[in-house]
């Protein structure tokens, strides 16, 4: 994905509070997302499983008219500011509702979880990976992109940012618990349930220890 396309979808929340203004600059800084892009199918039924502001779903339905692009999250606020934002051109829409439960039937081309399950307990998380594991198609794709355990400098800084934005700014909704889990962990669990997988490090440059396991749908 190229940046302009980046720099277009944060353009559509000029007219969002200033906080917000300042949490999606603050994603795009720090979340590769031009590199997530790369592993998103350009065509069919993309589901977007706990998009926050929506910044990632309204610039992938701005990169490609091919694409049908549905951002789930439970926060009603930011399901309000996501539908606000959405470009003229491009098909997306934003729902309201658990990632767990999603409210849209497949079958999906793409399920994308994007610094999403750590928020769950290990139970939740397999569950969660099973309800995309059923309604992709076959051949479709999961994105699942997560935080690394190493290096650990890296993983510090990044459990300490994250308990900032839950525990104490309360800006994204989460549990008791943060339950990270090594690349490889993530991987291995995704070929139990059907996915051929490959990870792929994207912390080159920035201080999260990013990465994402990509899943094919058997």
């Amino acid at each position: 994905m190229e940046r302009a396309i980046l720099r277009q979808a944060q353009a559509l929340y000029a007219g969002a509070p200033w906080r917000d203004r300042l949490h999606v600059a603050g994603r795009l800084a720090l979340c590769p997302f031009a590199r997530l892009a790369e592993f998103v199918p350009p065509a069919g039924l993309i589901v977007d499983l706990g998009c926050g502001h929506g910044l990632f779903a309204n610039a992938l339905a701005l990169e490609s008219p091919e694409r049908f692009v549905v951002g789930v999250e439970p926060a009603a606020r930011k399901v309000a500011l996501a539908r606000a934002a959405r470009p003229a051109r491009g098909r997306v829409e934003f729902v309201q509702g658990d990632a767990l439960s999603p409210p849209l039937a497949g079958p999906w081309q793409a399920a994308l979880l994007i610094d999403v399950l750590y928020l769950f307990d290990p139970h939740r998380q397999e569950r969660l990976l099973r309800t995309c594991a059923d309604r992709l198609a076959p051949g479709g794709v999961l994105v699942l992109k997560e935080m690394d355990e190493r290096p650990r400098w890296k993983a510090r800084l990044n459990w300490l940012e994250e308990w900032l934005a839950v525990r104490v700014l309360r800006i994204t909704l989460g549990g008791s618990a943060f339950t990270f889990r090594p690349l490889a962990e993530w991987a291995a669990l995704c070929q139990r349930l059907g996915f051929e997988t490959r990870v792929v490090r994207l912390d080159r440059g920035y201080y999260h220890p990013h990465g994402v396991v990509v899943g094919v749908r058997r």
